[in-house]
């Protein structure tokens, strides 16, 4: 009978050379895109590092304009008075009465 390997006609046989190449062409092309990830990683941190340097952040071209409001300073006010550690103002409270004053 055959001397033969019959693990060696079979295509998931790790021990066949077009297999080995396939594996190596896959750990090749991880390899460089890891050295493109690393790459990357290093310009955005120059970018970050030069933005910082010139007192530029992203923050300050969003809009956090609109959350600096008046509001926030409200709603703390309204924290305290709920906790007990600020009363409320008389002028507050005629408001609260008369709401056609406003008008």
């Amino acid at each position: 009978m055959g001397n033969g390997d019959l693990n060696l006609l079979k295509s998931w046989n790790p021990k066949l050379v077009k297999n080995r190449a396939k594996v190596w062409q896959k750990e090749q092309e991880k390899l460089n895109e890891e050295a493109l990830i690393k790459k990357k990683l290093a310009e955005i941190n120059k970018e970050k590092e030069l933005a910082s340097l010139v007192g530029e952040t992203k923050k300050d071209n969003r809009m956090d304009w609109m959350y600096k409001s008046d509001a926030n300073i409200a709603s703390e006010l309204k924290k305290d008075y709920l906790l007990g550690k600020k009363k409320l103002d008389k002028n507050v409270i005629k408001t609260q009465k008369n709401p056609s004053r406003k008008k």
